[in-house]
């Protein structure tokens, strides 16, 4: 499960399957940016109280990010459609591991655009070592964190598309 269609989708994967030599395996393609987990990060930033009509919030959308800059933009998406229909002073997408889009400059950005308060969403599956460094981040600056994705249904809801569509393909090759 891949929420990125970057290094590990494009590159990492298909050659350990290819290097593997196994017949009949077919690559399901990332989670993406689908709407249902959209949703999930909506209720993640619900569960420790962040309202969509608070002016004064900026909300940081914190992903891994990637050298593929084709995948950082189509992540990048998400911060806009996560504050659609909110009243929050914005929302930024960051990269944990992208100077040039770190999550301090996110933050000066939110502060900049007048939010008096931020907020982490993190676009993660499950937490570990990156989200351990964004958390340290919160922590050290005041700013309060979200769960990642984790386990929810519309999580497994899309997964299971993903295997459907694997399927399909594979019978129809």
């Amino acid at each position: 499960m891949l929420l990125a269609s970057a290094y590990h989708a494009r590159l990492d994967i298909p050659e350990q399957i290819a290097r593997a030599g196994a017949q009949g395996i077919r690559q399901a393609d990332v989670l993406g940016e689908d709407d249902r987990l959209v949703t999930v990060l909506r209720e993640r930033l619900t569960e420790i109280g962040v309202s969509p009509l608070d002016e004064d919030l900026g909300v940081l959308v914190v992903a891994i990010g990637s050298s593929n800059l084709a995948a950082n933009a189509r992540t990048a998406k998400v911060a806009s459609r996560l504050a659609a229909g909110t009243r929050w002073a914005g929302a930024a997408t960051a990269f944990a591991t992208r100077p040039e889009a770190s999550v301090a400059r996110a933050a000066d950005q939110l502060r900049r655009r007048g939010a008096r308060r931020l907020v982490i969403a993190p676009w993660f599956l499950a937490p570990g070592f990156i989200t351990d460094g964004v958390s340290t981040f919160a922590r050290d600056n005041g700013i309060r964190m979200a769960s990642p994705l984790g386990a929810h249904p519309l999580v497994a809801e899309t997964v299971l598309d993903r295997y459907d569509e694997a399927l399909a393909a594979n019978a129809a090759a």
